[in-house]
């Protein structure tokens, strides 16, 4: 457990774990509007996120492998004052998108819930698990796709829109439980039950494991219908670095239960987000309309 510093209760690099939820609304969405695309980054990962981890670590100090002191008050109210800047910065870089106001202002509502101790869905296993994968998944992709396309929320009901939040949610209805791990004698001690708990260590590589090939196969069959098979080939072959890695990590965490650890936590969600991120940006320049560039999957 580490030092509390000021910046590390707002935990700016997990940001960057979150990034490819964005940039999957951004291929989604008409994205020659680079100013809109620039702010409404900005907005997710140097306010609203930083703002509910920050929340997050103020309530709950040990998840953030912080001290275990009480952390200084002032981070509370930055944290609130992070959450009406982005909300208001919405307002003036997408002017009469109020859907977009509404659906940070819910994010912060659920991120709220989650970490204040009198709500504390994190003590509510599977709610929390739902919760924590729905709206860093699905509903990142959609705001992402809705702020962009200047739509209203009846736009979800497209498949096209549809869809690609709900493998989001997969990613993360996988990848939750094994960020988690690491963190069973702590939730016993504070009578928190993450849902890696109910399925125990190995149960909990097993079902990731197959929750991850579920959505990878989602993905592949998304990418051929909407795209081509080609992009699907390229999808898989980005992302088998992070595959190859969780399969390596769970054999070893399973011999050995010290290898189920924050930094090998760290080290899968750091990959898996470059790998996803990757394919992401390159179907990005692809699909673009505000560069010019020549085709970068047949």
């Amino acid at each position: 457990m580490q030092k509390a510093t000021f910046w590390s209760y707002f935990r700016l690099p997990f940001s960057y774990f979150l990034v490819p939820a964005f940039m999957f609304g951004v291929v989604l969405s008409p994205n020659n509007r680079v100013a809109q695309m620039l702010w409404l980054f900005v907005i997710l990962h140097f306010f609203i996120y930083p703002a509910s981890n920050a929340y997050h670590n103020y309530f709950n100090p040990k998840d953030g492998r912080l001290s275990s002191a009480k952390p200084p008050r002032q981070i509370y109210f930055i944290s609130l004052f992070l959450d009406i800047m982005g909300i208001a910065l919405a307002l003036v870089c997408f002017p009469g998108n109020y859907t977009l106001a509404l659906m940070l202002f819910a994010y912060v509502v659920a991120s709220r819930a989650y970490s204040h101790p009198i709500i504390h869905l994190k003590s509510v296993p599977i709610l929390n698990w739902v919760i924590v994968s729905f709206f860093q998944g699905a509903w990142i992709v959609w705001m992402v796709y809705i702020s962009l396309a200047g739509e209203g929320f009846g736009a979800v009901a497209d498949q096209r829109v549809f869809l690609p939040g709900m493998l989001a949610t997969l990613i993360l209805l996988a990848t939750f439980p094994i960020t988690q791990v690491h963190h069973h004698v702590q939730d016993f001690e504070k009578a928190d039950f993450a849902i890696s708990k109910w399925l125990g260590l190995r149960g909990t590589f097993v079902f990731a494991g197959i929750v991850y090939k579920v959505a990878a196969a989602g993905f592949s069959f998304f990418l051929k219908h909407y795209y081509s098979m080609n992009h699907a080939i390229v999808f898989m072959v980005l992302i088998s670095p992070a595959f190859m890695y969780y399969s390596w990590w769970c054999f070893k965490a399973l011999r050995n239960k010290s290898n189920a650890s924050y930094a090998n936590s760290l080290r899968l969600n750091l990959l898996a987000a470059t790998c996803f991120g990757l394919f992401f940006m390159v179907l990005f320049l692809e699909e673009s309309t505000a560069f010019e560039l020549p085709q970068l999957v047949p």
